[in-house]
């Protein structure tokens, strides 16, 4: 089972552990292992309309480098949302997925973050 839970990022099962141990208070984590047990799927667009920016000194929890996070942003204005007929895990995106959340991309998030507080990453 925790192998099948971390297919949605390398972090979830430590994350989840620190959240059953109160060390961790993260709704995400939450939703996540909910969405895990009712084998649901998160459906995330190509290109967003959305920007995050809360990681800066204030931020409650991820603080450091966001380029793991920042998304490919739609510009167009366009309304226009086109939901696929079926929902599935195809091998070519949950690859790609992986590789933005997977553990290599945690540890060069981590790596630049250290540069970053020593004042060598932008």
């Amino acid at each position: 089972m925790k192998n099948k839970f971390k297919r949605g990022g390398s972090d979830l099962n430590s994350m989840l552990e620190k959240q059953m141990r109160g060390s961790l208070d993260s709704w995400a984590i939450r939703w996540l292992y909910h969405q895990f047990k009712v084998d649901g799927l998160t459906l995330y667009p190509v290109y967003s309309k959305v920007y995050n920016i809360g990681f800066d000194d204030h931020a409650t929890h991820t603080t450091g480098s966001n380029k793991r996070y920042s998304p490919l942003l739609d510009n167009t204005f366009n309304s226009d949302i086109v939901f696929p007929n079926t929902v599935e895990v195809l091998p070519k995106y949950q690859k790609l997925f992986l590789n933005k959340m997977g553990i290599y991309s945690r540890i060069k998030s981590k790596l630049e973050t250290i540069f970053m507080k020593i004042g060598l990453y932008k």
